[in-house]
């Protein structure tokens, strides 16, 4: 073979292993970056979750009647929906994977479909207004939900249906 085409080929080769090492790294880089991002949000639902008194975050594991309103647990509920609300949003526009939107979405959509979060939504839903795709999806999850409860205002079904975006 000539020198001048095992250059080439040598060089060929080379930027072959270059490209796809790349391709390797930015990959891992993405996972790496996805990883640190879901462990940051995990402490933020385990704050959240220590807000809230145990009867309005688990109703079917600590039945109670709703607390009265008050300005913290408002304030805690605005925590809890700017919290879904950004998974949502994230999810949608491809920061976070799919799959973890959709593991947790029929959990968030029976959390958000609680009457304690029907009774707070009318109050703060003013301030997602600016997320119609959020605002219909708690709409939605709140709407199914009420036909899942008995007069109690316990639920009938112990499954709920992911929605859809």
């Amino acid at each position: 073979m000539d020198a001048n085409i095992l250059i080439q080929l040598a060089t060929l080769i080379s930027v072959i292993a270059a490209v796809i090492g790349l391709m390797i790294s930015v990959r891992a880089y993405k996972r790496q970056v996805s990883a640190l991002f879901l462990l940051e949000y995990t402490k933020r639902v385990d704050d959240i979750v220590r807000s809230f008194p145990p009867s309005l975050w688990a109703p079917r594991l600590f039945p109670q009647e709703l607390p009265e309103p008050s300005d913290e647990l408002r304030l805690n509920a605005m925590r809890c929906l700017n919290f879904v609300s950004q998974l949502h949003y994230f999810s949608r526009k491809g920061y976070i994977p799919r799959d973890v939107w959709r593991r947790g979405q029929g959990v968030y959509a029976e959390i958000l479909g609680s009457l304690f979060f029907v009774r707070e939504w009318k109050t703060v839903a003013p301030m997602f207004a600016a997320d119609a795709v959020f605002c219909r999806f708690v709409e939605k999850a709140q709407q199914m939900s009420e036909g899942k409860r008995d007069p109690a205002g316990t639920h009938l079904d112990k499954s709920f249906e992911p929605i859809e975006r």
